[in-house]
């Protein structure tokens, strides 16, 4: 699912996302216009994912490409209720570094960001939302559109987005449908940033099956940019 926060070079996303930022198969059988979603939102197959990644990070003048393969690792979902839980997804552009965590909740309305903690230049950040923000809502429907605020202590963050259309994909030789969910960030204070997140999120099994990320700005007076896109190599965690 999108990351959020902006601080991601990434995003965890729309489970997402990573950097200064933030921040989501079998066949799907679902006609070409929509998904088939299951009845109402699950939570997603605990395990590893692996995506396949491009793309890099600059600063000081210096660009580092990002490894050409990265994961999500999503925790075991804690229910909270009838219909509801929180799920936590910790998102490695680098497997060597820290990740950025996503904390989920997942209720009859759908999909929404709780809060995120971001890694960076050997800080912490944990950005917590002023209200869950409804990212992916249950049905999905084309339209939906999104809003919401978070604090992370030095910075604060203001986020948007909509869920833009469909998209045909394949996903391990399978085929996928997958709804467009589009993200747009900004961030003021010690990370002052813009960013867009661009997550395919595949209903049935709950995961992003690509994302693509672009975000500039500054942190601490440092000026930064990223462009990564990861592709989803199976919907079966390895």
């Amino acid at each position: 699912m999108p990351a959020s926060s902006g601080a991601s070079g990434a995003g965890a996303s729309t489970k997402s996302p990573s950097t200064p930022a933030a921040s989501g198969a079998a066949p799907a059988k679902a006609p070409a216009s929509a998904p088939q979603a299951p009845s109402g939102p699950t939570p997603t197959t605990p395990g590893t994912y692996r995506y396949s990644q491009s793309g890099g990070f600059t600063a000081l003048g210096s660009t580092q490409n990002v490894p050409a393969q990265g994961t999500i690792v999503v925790d075991a979902a804690s229910p909270q209720g009838a219909g509801s839980w929180t799920q936590v997804w910790h998102s490695y552009i680098d497997p060597s570094q820290p990740p950025s965590d996503t904390t989920f909740s997942i209720t009859p309305s759908g999909y929404a960001i709780v809060s995120e903690v971001i890694r960076m230049a050997g800080q912490t950040f944990t950005c917590t939302f002023s209200s869950p923000m409804l990212i992916v809502n249950w049905p999905p429907t084309v339209g939906h559109q999104f809003s919401g605020s978070a604090n992370c202590g030095s910075f604060t963050v203001q986020a948007s987005g909509s869920i833009t259309g469909t998209q045909q994909t394949t996903v391990g030789g399978s085929p996928v449908t997958a709804y467009v969910v589009t993200t747009n960030v900004s961030t003021s204070g010690s990370v002052s940033s813009t960013s867009t997140e661009t997550d395919w999120l595949d209903p049935v099994h709950e995961l992003d099956v690509r994302q693509q990320s672009q975000e500039k700005g500054t942190y601490q007076g440092v000026a930064f940019q990223s462009d990564v896109t990861r592709t989803l190599n199976s919907t079966q965690p390895g």
